[in-house]
């Protein structure tokens, strides 16, 4: 799901339906960019055009990791919070 919040919005992952991952949607390559858009077949966050933007794609599985592209950094996770049926995506600073 896609929610707002965070620099270009953000990703919401359902991995077993008992863990969540919640990504930012923006590059780390340039945060100017589009924002990255989830692939179900390939369970990247990437962009929709690798013309105008660069050709990063980050796995949502693997913590938001730089699968390929000149990206160098991880995508920023944010904590989920699952309570009552509910989730709560929440940035803490530590």
């Amino acid at each position: 799901a896609y929610v707002n919040g965070g620099y270009n919005g953000i990703f919401i992952y359902n991995f077993d339906n008992n863990t969540f991952y919640a990504y930012d949607r923006a590059c780390t390559c340039d945060y100017n960019h589009a924002p990255l858009v989830y692939d179900e077949k390939s369970r990247t966050l990437r962009h929709q055009d690798t013309v105008a933007n660069c050709s990063s794609v980050f796995s949502v599985a693997l913590q938001g990791a730089v699968q390929s592209g000149p990206a160098k950094f991880p995508l920023r996770r944010y904590d989920v919070l699952v309570y009552d049926g509910r989730i709560r995506v929440v940035n803490y600073l530590y």
